[in-house]
């Protein structure tokens, strides 16, 4: 810290994060050191008072974390080194040959991603209408991984950006970024569905009266067949149909918003003994229409990293003026 100030290698900007930087890790210091203290102290005094099994259980325990840790770097590491397209964008020298293989790495994670959106709206709608708990729990934890994983997939996608020339990076940075928006707030929309339908089912309140389980299920019914016809767009990479499919998702969101504004009115007018259950079912609906809406913005997203001249709407022709 001395001679960073003395040769002026810190500036205002940087200096409050530095030495922010340097309390931490000598507070990591403090902290490492008193739980060494405390957790040795517990291991001599369990082995003292335990004797021999005890130090042969934690002998065998010490093992076991070993063999596992090994086991999941192992995992981790053979994991980075198959993802040979990465490793391929990375290491190419050709900027102009970087981009196809960029667009195809994008691609290929993000059909992943939808295709598992798909399937985990389709499980958490199913869940909520059978009142099955168990996969909402599940379904929780698998969201919280999928986070993880989009955000890894953007952070290598952004490295392949780089390797980028400057004119193409700055043309499609804005697209790229979008479209991974999109998907994570697809993700989002997808937790907080299962955040609210889970916590119902665990309360064990009254479930979705059958009225409304027929109208949800053809929402459903659509929104799969969304995710699907923008899984073959993706495959087949045409950006023709694009525009029809935007407008089909304006159609659904339409017929989101009008089974919305009945619950809604029957929420405000009907049983109040169904109260419950209908705010859990309005914020269903709620979630599915911001899901369709991200969902259409990822299209125009993907298509202008296709086409950069690509246009939702016919461009305007200008007439001669006499």
């Amino acid at each position: 810290m001395g001679t960073s100030l003395a040769d002026r290698a810190w500036g205002r900007e940087s200096a409050v994060f530095r030495i922010t930087g340097v309390i931490s890790v000598i507070g990591g210091w403090f902290l490492t050191a008193g739980a060494a203290f405390i957790g040795a102290g517990l291991i001599v005094a369990a082995m003292h008072y335990g004797g021999q099994w005890v130090i042969l259980l934690l002998a065998a325990l010490t093992v076991f974390i070993i063999i596992n840790s090994n086991r999941r770097f192992r995992k981790k590491a053979e994991e980075d080194n198959g993802d040979a397209l990465f490793q391929t964008i990375i290491s190419t020298q050709d900027k102009i040959r970087t981009w196809p293989l960029l667009m195809m790495y994008i691609t290929e994670q993000q059909e992943k991603f939808m295709t598992y959106a798909e399937e985990k709206y389709r499980d958490i709608t199913s869940a909520f209408i059978t009142e099955n708990s168990g996969i909402l729990s599940k379904t929780e934890s698998s969201l919280a991984r999928q986070k993880t994983t989009l955000k890894n997939a953007r952070r290598k996608e952004t490295l392949c950006l780089r390797h980028l020339t400057r004119e193409m990076a700055i043309e499609k940075s804005t697209w790229f970024y979008l479209s991974n928006n999109c998907c994570m707030g697809i993700l989002y929309n997808l937790r907080r569905i299962n955040e609210v339908c889970k916590e119902h089912i665990d309360n064990n309140f009254l479930p979705l009266p059958p009225r409304y389980t027929t109208e949800y299920e053809m929402i459903r019914t659509q929104i799969s067949t969304l995710f699907n016809d923008t899984l073959e767009l993706m495959r087949k990479g045409d950006t023709e149909t694009i525009s029809t499919l935007r407008q089909h998702c304006d159609e659904i969101k339409d017929t989101v918003s009008d089974t919305y504004h009945r619950a809604h009115d029957q929420l405000r007018d009907g049983d109040t003994s169904t109260m419950t259950v209908l705010y859990v079912y309005v914020n269903m609906l709620q979630e599915t229409q911001e899901m369709v809406s991200s969902i259409r913005k990822y299209l125009r997203a993907f298509a202008k990293l296709r086409d950069s001249e690509f246009r939702t709407r016919p461009a305007k022709i200008t007439m001669p003026t006499a």
